[in-house]
This record gives structure tokens, sequence and C-alpha cells, in this order.
């Protein structure tokens, strides 16, 4: 039985019950507005890559101090992707940064919350 005491049809329970999702110590949520709003298919490869990793990389608040080089080359981009993704994702208004200092390098991500889908 589910958790919510209702039986489980036999034609929806798990292909693999061995390998059922477990939450371990860090873990990152995806937002299922990303789907409704299509955001997420309207977005280039390197732009959702960069948004993907950085909802791994946040804390509850969308926060990240992950540097751009290392979030750029864990997350597989070239610099100039990283970049380009980057300023279309401020742009779009999904992510806000911040530098630390005035010279810019590093600097604090904020992962937004999804606008109101608009009618």
């Amino acid at each position: 039985k589910e958790e919510t005491g209702m039986p489980i049809p036999e034609n929806s329970k798990p292909p693999c019950p061995d390998r059922i999702r477990s939450f371990p110590r860090r873990w990152a949520w995806l937002d299922a507005r990303l789907l409704d709003s299509e955001t997420l298919a309207t977005m280039p490869g390197e732009e959702a890559i960069l948004y993907v990793a950085l909802l791994c990389v946040s804390d509850r608040q969308g926060l990240s101090w992950w540097r751009d080089d290392t979030l750029g080359r864990r997350a597989g981009l070239t610099e100039d992707g990283f970049h380009d993704a980057k300023r279309r994702l401020i742009e779009k208004g999904l992510v806000a940064w911040r530098p630390f200092r005035h010279d810019g390098h590093h600097g604090v991500w904020q992962v937004l919350d999804l606008p109101e889908r608009r009618s």
C-alpha cells in the first residue's frame, strides 16, 4: 500500500524496485512548474545544463557560492558557453548573481522563484 493507504495498481509498480530513489544527505529538487510553464523546454542546451547544475548546488534559499570556473567545468560547459548561459538566465529572471568584490570574478548565485504563469 502507498502512504495514502490506497492499494497500488499492479501496472504502476516500479519496474526496478531495487532502485527506488532515496534522499541522500545532499539533494536538490526541481520545480514541476519548469515543465508546466515550458521554461525548461524553451531553454537552449547550455542554458538548461547550467540551470540544472545551479539547482543541484543551491541551498534552500536558492543560494550557491560555487565559483564560475568550477561550476562551468563540473557542468561540462566551455567558458564561452558558460558565460552566455549565465547572461541569458539572468536576463530571463531565473537566476541572480552578485559579485563579492568589484573585480567581479567570484560571487553568490541565487536561483529565483519561478515567475507566476501568465494566462
